[in-house]
């Protein structure tokens, strides 16, 4: 099965710490392709 491209929107303590973590668990499955923020300290 090919990986699934995802993109985290709002790199903030959720994103960074929560979800790019739950992504990463099963790593055959998602691919992290980029991340963004809106807050330029965050970029």
């Amino acid at each position: 099965m090919a990986k699934l491209n995802v993109a985290i929107i709002g790199y903030g303590r959720s994103g960074r710490d929560i979800h790019t973590k739950l992504l990463k668990m099963p790593p055959d499955l998602f691919e992290i392709c980029t991340w963004t923020a809106m807050l330029n300290g965050r970029r």
